[in-house]
C-alpha cells in the first residue's frame, strides 16, 4: 500500500513537471538590403515580449542571418536596426499556438542622402492645403519613420502638376509642405529636423508641361510628396 501511494505521488509529480515545461518557438531569417537583396551583417535584431520590458538583442552574422528561440504562449515585436538603414515598424509574431518555427526575413531600405523617396497616398482637397482623412495611414508611417530614425533630418518636398497658374502652384505646394510638417511636429517630431519645401511644377517627371496635352494619369505622376534626407 505504501509503495502504491509513492507511485501515485511520483506520477503526479511527473505530470506537473511536464505541464510546467517551457516550450519554445524558433524564429530565424535574414536581414537584407531591400534594393539588391544583399545581406546586412551586424544588423541589430530587437525582440520585445508583450509580457516584459526586457529586450532580446541579436546581431546578424556575416551572411545577414539571425536565429532566436522565443517562449511559446506570448506575442513579440521584432525589428532590425542598422546605422546605414531606415529602421522599420516592428513585425508582430504570435507564439500562442503550437507552431514551433517561423521564418521571418527582414528587408531594410538604405539611408541615401539627397535622394527623393516618393510617399504615396497623401491627399489634399483640390486647390487647397487641407489634408484629407485618407492621408492618415501614410502620415502615420512617415511619423513612425522619423520617430524610429531620430538622427535624420529631412526635407518634405511637395510637387504639383503643370495645370493652373505657375505662381499659384508654387504657393500651394509650399502651403501643403508646411501642413505636412505641422502634422509631424504636432506628433512630437522636432521641428529642427524638418524643412518643408514646395516646388510647384518646377520639377516635372515627364513631358507634361503647361503647353502639352496629357491624361490625368500622366499628370498624376507629377503630383507627389517626397521625403529627402538632408543629414544623418
Amino acid at each position: 500500500m505504501h509503495k502504491k501511494w509513492l507511485f501515485f505521488i511520483f506520477a503526479f509529480w511527473l505530470q506537473a513537471a511536464a505541464a510546467q515545461k517551457i516550450t519554445y518557438t524558433t524564429v530565424e531569417g535574414e536581414v537584407t538590403d531591400a534594393s539588391n537583396n544583399l545581406p546586412i551583417a551586424e544588423a541589430l535584431v530587437v525582440v520585445t515580449s508583450n509580457t516584459s520590458t526586457n529586450q532580446m538583442r541579436i546581431l546578424t552574422n556575416e551572411t545577414g542571418k539571425y536565429r532566436v528561440n522565443l517562449q511559446q504562449g506570448q506575442s513579440y515585436l521584432i525589428t532590425a536596426l542598422h546605422k546605414e538603414y531606415f529602421a522599420q515598424p516592428a513585425i508582430k509574431i504570435n507564439t500562442i499556438g503550437e507552431q514551433s518555427y517561423f521564418r521571418l526575413p527582414i528587408k531594410l531600405n538604405k539611408i541615401e542622402k539627397d535622394k527623393p523617396f516618393r510617399i504615396d497616398s497623401i491627399y489634399f482637397d483640390i486647390g487647397s492645403d487641407s489634408l484629407l482623412p485618407e492621408s492618415n495611414p501614410a502620415l502615420l508611417q512617415l511619423q513612425l519613420l522619423l520617430s524610429l530614425n531620430s538622427r535624420i533630418k529631412v526635407e518634405i518636398a511637395v510637387h504639383t502638376d503643370s495645370r493652373g497658374d505657375d505662381a499659384f502652384n508654387l504657393r500651394l505646394s509650399q502651403l501643403r509642405a508646411v501642413r505636412i510638417a505641422d502634422y509631424l511636429i504636432g506628433k512630437g517630431i522636432d521641428s529642427r529636423r524638418i524643412t518643408p519645401k514646395g516646388y510647384g511644377e518646377t520639377r516635372l517627371l515627364n513631358h507634361c508641361r503647361s503647353d502639352v496635352k496629357c491624361s490625368n494619369a500622366e499628370h498624376l505622376v507629377n503630383r507627389r510628396v517626397e521625403l529627402i534626407i538632408t543629414d544623418y
